[in-house]
Parts: structure tokens; C-alpha cells; sequence
């Protein structure tokens, strides 16, 4: 059923309209658009062929067979490549509501299907708002239930946190005095069964779901704890999210955690202080954790400050041209309560610190508060409002900036730590680097993990951040920044030591040398070299080695190699090589794994090498090459057999699900789970969670067994069932829906082949054809083609076979070619393919584009 535009009948007829004409249609786009045209932030950035731009793209995103051509201000729709389906042209913003509502007509009115559950005006108004910032955006479904939670703090259920552990449904903890923790449900509580329903196969949503609903109604769980098993009845209410957590450190200082901004964090912050003034903790100091905070309400954030500040400007909004907007906080500054704790602050900052938590870290630090510590902030430094365009639809619009105490702004900067933090990681593959530069002027912390050398311990530091921040705190002599700087200088410098010393034994457990350089030298001659253990193969872990010769006369200390690409495969590869002696060579090594699903590729790479008091020479190109595995193929027969020997009620039946696997792929599999999801009739009910094949050799067929039930209540002859596969090293390789019959029919399920033909480098910027060739074991529904995240081509299903083709300007670097084909059966299959686009380095047009720098991604 496609959808409608609901507008309430009494508006509707009182504007004479029909709910389902044009005008009518209209009316959500022309509410959208003015808040849009009348409150932006960024007015610079609207036009009406953008926003249609937009909105036409993402249509083509949700409907497989639907393609868009953009020509400025005009959007031709076709059915595929072939057939038209007409054409919309935009005068200007004014114009843009008919020309969406145009745009819906075309593709609601013409004779091919849509999903059922798909909003035409929520994905054309959601394609628009995609032209303007990130943070702009609708909000319906589940989107705009999570918006609410998240906003207001509460939400009406049992109060508990569930998750899923080893396929069960477990609970990971349960809210004070809620309703669960009232009603007897426990931390570590496995849930068995939800009213009844068994939760065997269930996502963690799918159980949520189930357990929130009205408040005062019940909702009946079979819980196992330990060794036993326990029926508990929990009344739902609404219940407020715990977003604070507290503690006392080991030293007596207190700990503080925010993880959003909702309506009742000022409140849960009030207590805990309190809690922790009860217990001794504040007379010692704080680290506030805002580590992973993307923010939430901005008045929360700033109230949140005032607990800790006596006076001084919180947070000044300003929209368009630095105007006030209509209904927003235009400044907010501290109260003088007197109940602000005097004692040193730290406050813990990483890349998602963000928004809200911004401004309660920007405020603290600006205002004499506290000292930053950790990674750069995310820098959001907008504000935005939330429309009603409907009951279940919402617009999120960037309407001003912020600015804190000075007119700071964090917008795109975010706010730069006072003592920077990254890590070394030594494990079994080597070493890895994060946030390396912060060893320049802060803490770069060494974490040793298993495998990096034989029978060592696991590395006893649970968050090393805490740690120092507590050191910190203990060290300085009250309570203002200037204060809490001084210790910091002198805890940084002894931790820089310590971990230090920790770096040379660690490395020199690896066998290589990581003594510093005795003095500072100019830049180094050298040479360096990648190599790999044979072509890189999809799937298999290689070693990748960094040759370096040294062709000066003086030795080079601590000498790293690092690899950046567009491949996330090999992006940010560092290859330590330690000392190399004047005149002398040495390597470098890591070990690689490589996705099984990597098509062959070819990428480009630059090669940067760091050393101790040297400057860096030229970062260098590359080229790496990697093979593929073969394709896996597999097809799945499957029956349905009574269980005579399964225990049932009256009125139950106990059924076998004989699934036989047949690779039919070149590749041996191993470790093949397979499993059907959670039943979505409530009359299934699975027996099995799972079953294992250990291996599957390519050629040979496999029969695995899953048990189930159907209860009374079953209306039909045919169990609508999802089957699930899963492979080592492939890991997903099937997620199909699997009806089977009750009347003993089999049923032959597998999914669509793609081949693509693509030739792994081809010149940049010159037109290129690529060739496609697709088959199925019963018929081929559809293919969509995407070139770099734009859908390219849409082939409609003729049968078993299908070939096509597709031109495309290849741009510099990696090209990403996706195919997604459907069958006829709903079966679903992704097959990517990599041309590198090479520059004639001959051509003066090179010159003039630069080289990028590799560290800026």
C-alpha cells in the first residue's frame, strides 16, 4: 500500500481541499520550506535546485528503479534508463513546495510498486535537508522516538538496560527504584521469555520493543539467574534514563560521567555532587568525564556550568547576521549560589565531545574552572530547533551558533586540551598509533596487549585518562586554571618519563631499539621500501614489512613508517623500524588482515616516515595490489519433517527444519553458523539457536537441523521464516527470508552471481565502460549500480540472466563501483569493484592540482 499525506479533515475542508490533491500534498512541503527560507542559519547556502537536487537523489535511493537527471533546475525521472516518467522544473524557493509535491506525484502516481512502508514526503523533505548541514534533518519512526527519549530523559517501560550476549537477551542493568528493580529483575538476568514469547533468535530491539509499553500495564518475564529460573510479573511506568553516573576514585577524589544533556541531568548532577560532598570526595577534587558526549539540550549543558561557576556568561545564541531568533535563550549566565564546590577540575574531552558538552567544557575552561584533558572536541558549534510539520514528522533546523564567554565559538575548531592524550598499542599485530602528535605536548600512553611478547599480563591500566586527570587533581593547590595548570605541567612531565621508559622496554621486548636520539640534525637521507609476505589475498593476514636504508652518516633513532590511503585496509599502517645505523638499513613490520570480502583493487598509498629531533623527508607513493578470494556461491534447500520425538502441548507441533548447504563456490568455507531469525509470527516459536557446520569444502553439500514449533494460533500453512549465514573470515554471507511449507514441500533458495568487468587502473578523468553480467537459479528482479556513492543504473529482471553496461568519468584515486541485485524470492546480493584512476604525471594539468597532504584525512 502506498502512503498518503494525512492532513486532518476539518483543515482540509476548510481549505476546500481534497486530502489527496495536489495543494493538499503541498502543504507539508510549504511549511517545511518557509521555516526553512525564514530561519536557517546559513540563508547563502538555499537553493531551490539543490534542495530539489537533493530530494530527487534521495528518491532514487529508496526506490530501486527509479533514476534522476539533474539539469540545474530541472529533474528528469525515468523508470530505469528507458522510459520517462516526466519532468519537474523549480523557479526558485517560492516554487519548491509545488515542485516537490510534483516530484511525489510522479513517482506515487506511476504504475510501478513501492515499499509499503515508504513516505514519499518523508524521504523528498529528508533529501533536501541533506543539501544543508549535518546537523539539519527530519525526524519520524524510530528516529523521532529516540529524539524524544534522548530529549526528555524518560520513557515509559520497566527502567533496564538490556543487551545481547553469546544470543541471548541479557539484562546489563536495571535503574533504582523502577519498575524492574521493584519487581525483582536483576544485572546478569538472562530473559527467556516476554509474555510469554520465547526469546530465542530476538534482536535486543525486537525484545525492547516488547518490553515498553503503556504505563500500569504488565509485562511477564521468565528470567534464569545462576542455576535457576524465575517468573517475575513487572508493572511499566515512565522512567527517568539515567545519563550520570558517580564515583569515588581510589584516592578519594570524585568521578563524574555525563553521557547527554536531558531534561533531568542538572538534577542527577545536583545529587551526585551532593552524594559525593556526603562522602568526603569533593574536598580532594573532580574529574568530570565528558568523553562521548554528543551533546542534547543546550540549556541542560549551560545550566550544568552554573554548578560550578559563580558568575560569568554561560552561553549567547545568534542566528542569521548575528540577530536573536524567536523563542531561543539569547544569553544565559551563572548564579552565584553558593554552592559551588571549590576544588581543582579536570575535565576529560575526546572527537565526540560534542555540542552541549562543549559548551559545559568551554565554560569551565574559559571561566577559570578547569583544564581540558584528552582529544580535540568534535567542534558543533550550532544550535537546533525542532518543528512540527505533523504529529509523526518533525524538522531539526540549524537556526544560530553559540558562543561562549569572549564570543568563542567551537563551530569546526572544537576546543584544543590543555594536556593532549593519544596511545602506542602493542599486540600480536604490531603497533598502532592514535593521536600520536600529542606525545609533542601531552601524554602519549603505552597500552601492551597480549600476544606482543609471550606470557605477558594484560595491561593493568583500566583508563589511564582517569588515572592522570586524577593525579592532576591531587596535585594542585586549589581550584582555579592557573593552579590546576601548574600541576598538570609537573604531572605531565613525570608521566612523560614514565611512559616513556615503558615505550624503550616495551619496543625493546620486540627486538627493536627505540633509544632517543642524542641531538637535534637536518633532514635525513634516506630510502624506503614497502614490501608484503606475496600479493596481498583477500581474507589472510600478511605481513607487511617497511625496508629502510640509511645513506647518511649519522645514525637515525626512532624511525617510523606510516602508510595512508583511501583503503581503510591499509590507512594509518604504522611500521616502527627504531634505529638504522649511518650507512645501514633495517625493516619494519605489522601484520595486515584483510577483509574476506575485499575485491581485487589496486591503491595508491603515500609513505610518510617520522624520526626523533629530525624533520620528516617527503612523504612517498606507492602502489598495492590486492587478490581477491573467490566469490562464495551457495544455494540451501530446505523442508519441513514433524519432530515426533519434541514434547509439545495440546495443539502445538514440533517441526524439524532439514537445511542442506551446497558451496557451490571455489572457496572451502569453515565455521558455518546458520540460524532463522526471531519468528515475526508469535505462533513460532524456535527451539535451536543455532547449528554449526565446522566446514563446508567447495563442491559438497552439509545438512544441518533447526527445531521449532508452530502453537495454535498459526493461521496459515506456510511459516514465514528469515534464515541467517554466517562464515569464518566471510562473516555475513546470507540473510533471506525462508518461508518453508508445512505440507513437506522443499524449498530452493539461492541468491543472485554478479560479475563485474573492470579493469582494476584506468586513466583519471577519461570515459570509461564497464560491463556487468548477472544470473539466478530461478530469475533476476532487479540491479542497481552506484559509481562513488551516485546510482548510476538501474537493470530490471528479464529472466535468469542479465547484462548490461555503464560509463563513467573515473575521478583520481579509488572509484568504488557497487552492484546490488535482488531475485525474485527477496534474496539480496552486494558485489563491489575498484578501478584506480592513474594521472599522466606528463600532463601540466597535474601540476596544477596538487599533491594532498595524507595526514589531513
Amino acid at each position: 500500500m502506498r502512503p498518503r499525506l494525512i492532513i486532518p479533515v476539518c483543515l482540509a475542508l476548510l481549505c476546500g481541499l481534497a486530502p489527496g490533491s495536489q495543494a493538499a500534498k503541498e502543504d507539508l512541503y510549504a511549511s517545511a520550506i518557509r521555516l526553512i527560507t525564514d530561519r536557517y542559519l546559513y540563508p547563502e547556502l538555499l537553493t531551490a535546485e539543490d534542495l530539489l537536487a537533493g530530494s530527487a537523489e534521495e528518491l532514487t535511493d529508496e526506490v530501486a528503479w527509479l533514476m534522476a537527471e539533474v539539469d540545474g533546475n530541472k529533474v528528469l525521472l525515468r523508470y530505469g534508463v528507458d522510459e520517462p516518467l516526466g519532468q519537474v522544473e523549480v523557479g526558485g524557493l517560492d516554487d519548491l513546495p509545488r515542485a516537490m509535491a510534483a516530484l511525489e506525484s510522479l513517482v506515487a502516481d506511476s504504475a510501478h510498486p513501492l515499499k509499503d512502508d515508504l513516505q514519499l514526503d518523508v524521504e523528498i523533505l529528508q533529501g533536501a535537508l541533506g543539501q544543508l548541514d549535518r546537523h539539519s534533518a527530519i525526524l519520524a519512526g524510530s528516529r523521532l522516538e529516540r529524539f524524544n527519549e534522548r530529549l526528555t530523559g524518560k520513557l515509559t517501560g520497566i527502567g533496564a538496560r538490556i543487551g545481547s550476549e553469546d544470543g541471548e537477551i541479557l539484562v546489563r542493568s536495571v535503574f533504582a527504584d523502577g519498575p524492574a528493580d521493584q519487581g525483582g529483575l536483576r544485572a546478569d538476568d538472562v530473559i527467556l521469555r516476554i509474555d510469554g514469547i520465547s526469546t530465542l533468535g530476538m534482536l535486543v530491539t525486537d525484545a525492547t520493543d516488547r518490553i515498553r509499553g503503556p504505563a500500569d500495564s504488565s509485562v511477564r518475564m521468565l528470567v534464569r539467574r545462576g542455576e535457576r529460573e524465575l517468573n517475575l510479573e513487572l508493572i511499566r511506568a515512565e522512567v527517568k534514563i539515567p545519563n550520570l553516573e558517580r564515583e569515588v576514585l581510589p584516592s578519594g577524589v570524585g568521578y563524574i560521567s555525563i553521557a547527554n544533556f536531558s531534561e533531568q541531568t542538572v538534577e542527577n548532577l545536583r545529587r551526585a555532587l551532593a552524594e559525593l560532598a556526603s562522602q568526603g570526595a569533593l574536598e580532594r577534587g573532580l574529574v568530570l568525564d565528558l568523553r562521548g558526549n554528543t551533546g542534547g539540550s543546550m540549556i541542560q549543558a549551560a545550566r550544568s556550568a552554573d554548578q560550578f561557576l559563580a558568575d560569568g556568561r554561560l552561553v549567547r545564541t545568534v542566528g542569521r547576521e548575528g540577530a536573536p531568533v524567536n523563542n531561543l535563550i539569547r544569553q544565559m549566565d551563572a548564579d552565584d549560589e553558593g554552592t559551588e564546590p571549590p576544588v581543582p577540575l579536570v575535565v576529560l574531552t575526546d572527537d565526540r565531545t560534542a555540542s552541549g558538552s562543549e559548551i559545559l567544557a568551554g565554560d569551565l575552561a574559559l571561566l577559570d574552572r578547569a583544564i581540558l584533558l584528552g582529544e580535540r572536541s568534535y567542534g558543533k558549534g550550532t544550535v537546533q530547533k525542532i518543528y512540527n510539520l505533523r504529529p509523526d514528522v518533525r524538522l531539526k533546523l540549524t537556526v544560530a551558533e553559540y558562543l561562549l564567554v569572549d564570543d568563542v565559538s567551537v563551530a569546526s575548531q572544537g576546543l584544543e586540551p590543555d594536556v593532549p592524550t593519544g596511545e602506542v598499542i602493542f599486540d600480536h599485530n604490531g603497533v598502532r598509533y592514535y593521536d600520536a602528535d600529542a606525545a609533542d605536548q601531552g601524554v602519549l600512553f603505552v597500552r601492551e596487549r597480549p600476544g606482543w611478547r609471550p606470557d605477558q599480563e594484560p595491561d593493568p591500566r583500566d583508563d589511564p585518562e582517569v588515572a592522570l586527570a586524577e593525579r592532576i587533581v591531587l596535585r594542585s593547590r586549589g581550584p582555579h586554571r592557573d593552579d590546576i595548570l601548574a600541576a598538570a605541567r609537573r604531572v605531565v612531565e613525570e608521566q612523560r618519563v614514565e611512559e616513556d621508559t615503558l615505550l624503550l622496554a616495551t619496543y625493546a621486548a620486540g627486538g627493536i631499539d627505540w633509544s632517543p636520539a642524542p641531538s637535534s640534525g637536518p633532514e635525513p637521507a634516506l630510502r624506503v621500501r614497502l614490501e608484503t609476505d606475496g600479493p596481498p589475498r583477500a581474507g589472510e593476514p600478511l605481513v607487511m614489512r617497511a625496508l629502510v636504508d640509511n645513506l647518511g652518516q649519522e645514525d637515525l633513532h626512532r624511525v617510523r613508517v606510516v602508510v595512508w590511503s583511501e583503503n581503510r585496509a591499509w590507512n594509518g599502517i604504522s611500521l616502527p623500524v627504531g634505529r638504522v645505523s649511518a650507512g645501514g638499513s633495517a625493516e619494519g613490520r605489522r601484520v595486515v588482515k584483510l577483509s574476506a570480502n575485499e575485491p581485487a583493487r589496486v591503491d595508491q598509498v603515500s609513505v610518510q616516515v617520522t624520526l626523533d629531533k629530525r624533520p620528516s623527508p617527503p612523504h612517498t607513493k606507492e602502489l598495492l595490489r590486492i587478490r581477491p578470494r573467490p566469490e562464495p556461491n551457495l544455494s540451501v534447500q530446505g523442508m519441513l519433517v514433524p519432530d515426533p520425538h519434541q514434547e509439545v502441548t495440546e495443539g502445538t507441533e514440533a517441526w524439524r527444519a532439514e537445511l542442506t548447504l551446497h558451496n557451490q563456490g571455489r572457496e572451502d568455507l569453515r565455521v558455518v553458523q546458520v540460524k532463522f531469525d526471531f519468528p515475526a509470527d508469535e505462533n513460532i516459536e524456535l527451539l535451536d539457536r543455532e547449528g554449526l557446520l565446522p566446514a563446508l569444502p567447495s563442491g559438497e553439500e552439509r545438512r544441518v537441523d533447526l527445531g521449532l514449533l508452530t502453537l495454535p494460533g498459526l493461521g496459515h500453512e506456510e511459516l514465514p521464516l528469515e534464515l541467517r549465514i554466517d562464515a569464518e573470515h566471510f562473516g555475513r554471507m546470507a540473510r533471506w527470508d525462508f518461508p518453508l511449507s508445512t505440507q513437506g514441500e522443499k524449498a530452493v533458495h539461492q541468491a543472485p552471481v554478479v560479475d563485474i568487468k573492470a579493469p582494476l587502473t584506468a586513466p583519471a578523468h577519461q570515459p570509461l565502460r564497464v560491463s556487468l553480467k548477472l544470473h539466478d537459479d530461478s530469475a533476476l528482479d532487479h540491479a542497481v549500480v552506484y559509481v562513488n556513492g551516485k546510482k548510476q543504473l538501474y537493470l530490471p529482471g528479464t529472466g535468469r540472466r542479465a547484462e548490461g553496461s555503464l560509463s563513467f568519468t573515473p575521478d583520481s584515486g579509488s572509484n568504488r563501483i557497487a552492484v546490488y541485485a535482488e531475485d525474485d524470492q527477496g534474496h539480496r546480493v552486494r558485489q563491489l569493484a575498484w578501478v584506480l584512476g592513474e594521472l599522466d604525471e606528463d600532463d601540466p594539468a597535474v601540476a596544477q592540482e596538487g599533491e594532498e597532504d595524507p595526514q589531513g584525512e
